[in-house]
C-alpha cells in the first residue's frame, strides 16, 4: 500500500513537471488539460485513501505512540466522544472536489479570454471573450472560497472532538494571511477584486488558523499527521500568495521561478491535505 501512496506522489510530480513546461511563457490548451490531470491526480488519490481505509484495507505509512495506524480497531487515535464520524473525511473530499472546479474555472477563464487570433480587433468579439474570462474567474474564485470553507469546518470539527481549543497563539496563524492581503492591497492593482480577494483571503486565514491548531496540538500523537496537515495548509496559503503576486502584480512578477514555486506548493499541499485522510479515520 505504501508503494500506491508513493506512486500517487511521484504522478503528481510528473503531471505538474509536464503542466509547468507546457504553461510558460503563455498558457496553452495542452497545459490546461495537463493541469486538470493535476487536480484530479490529488482528488483520485484522496478518493484512493478514504475507501481503502473505509474496506478495511491497511495503509499504514508511520507509526505514532498509539501504535501503528491502520484501519479497524487499531487506528491511531479515538475521540473522546465515542469517534470521528466519516463526516471529516467526506468534507476534506469535497474540498479536494472544489480545487478541483476552481482549477478548471480559473484555467478556463485563461483560454476563454485568449482570443486564437493575437491581430484580432472585433470590439465586440473582444467583449464576449470578456465577458466568459469574468465570469469563469468568479466561479473559480466561489469554487476556492467554498473549498476552503469545506476545510475550515472539516478542522473545526475534528478540533471540537477532540475537545480542544483554540489557543492565543492560534491568533498568529489567523492574522498572517490577512496581513499579507492588506500589505498586498496596497502594493499591488487590485482594482475591482480588492472584496471578493479579500474575502478569500480571510476563509484561507481561517483555513490556516484551525489547521494550524489542529496540526500542533495532535503532533506528539503521530509523526505525520501534524506536518501533513501544517505543510499542506501553509503550502496552499502561499501558493496563493505567489498567485496574488503574479495576477495582480504586473511583469514585475512573471517570472518562471515564481510559477513552478507557486505551482508546487499548491499541488502538493493539496497532496499534503488529501494525506490527512489516513490519520482521521478513527474507530
Amino acid at each position: 500500500m505504501r508503494v500506491l501512496i508513493i506512486a500517487f506522489w511521484v504522478l503528481e510530480l510528473v503531471a505538474l513537471a509536464l503542466y509547468i513546461r507546457a504553461s510558460w511563457p503563455e498558457r496553452t490548451r495542452r497545459g490546461f488539460y495537463l493541469k486538470l490531470i493535476c487536480s484530479t491526480v490529488f482528488l483520485a488519490y484522496g478518493i484512493t485513501l478514504a475507501v481503502l481505509i473505509r474496506y478495511g484495507i491497511n495503509v499504514s505509512f508511520a507509526g505514532s505512540n498509539t501504535g501503528e495506524l491502520s484501519a479497524g480497531a487499531n487506528t491511531f487515535l479515538e475521540f473522546t466522544g465515542g469517534g470521528l464520524t466519516d463526516r471529516v473525511v467526506q468534507l476534506v473530499i469535497a474540498a479536494l472536489a472544489y480545487g478541483w472546479l476552481g482549477d478548471f474555472f480559473l484555467g478556463y477563464a485563461h483560454r476563454a479570454g485568449t482570443p486564437a487570433d493575437p491581430d484580432l480587433k472585433d470590439a465586440d468579439i473582444l467583449e464576449q471573450l470578456a465577458d466568459k474570462k469574468t465570469a469563469a474567474n468568479g466561479l473559480g474564485v466561489l469554487a476556492f472560497i467554498l473549498g476552503n470553507a469545506l476545510y475550515c469546518v472539516a478542522f473545526g470539527r475534528a478540533i471540537y472532538g477532540y475537545e480542544f481549543s483554540i489557543h492565543p497563539w492560534s491568533a498568529v496563524f489567523f492574522a498572517l494571511p490577512i496581513l499579507v492581503y492588506a500589505l498586498m492591497a496596497f502594493k499591488l492593482d487590485l482594482g475591482k477584486h480588492a472584496v471578493p480577494v479579500g474575502i478569500y483571503f480571510v476563509v484561507l486565514a481561517a483555513m490556516l488558523g484551525l489547521a494550524m491548531t489542529l496540526g500542533i496540538q495532535l503532533w506528539h500523537l503521530h509523526r505525520l499527521f501534524g506536518p501533513c496537515l501544517m505543510a499542506g495548509s501553509a503550502l496552499f496559503v502561499l501558493a496563493d500568495i505567489g498567485l496574488a503576486l503574479e495576477t495582480y502584480g504586473g511583469d514585475r512578477f512573471h517570472k518562471l521561478g515564481l510559477r513552478i514555486t507557486r505551482q508546487i506548493a499548491y499541488f502538493f499541499g493539496q497532496m499534503s491535505l488529501a494525506t490527512t485522510i489516513l490519520y482521521f479515520y478513527t474507530v
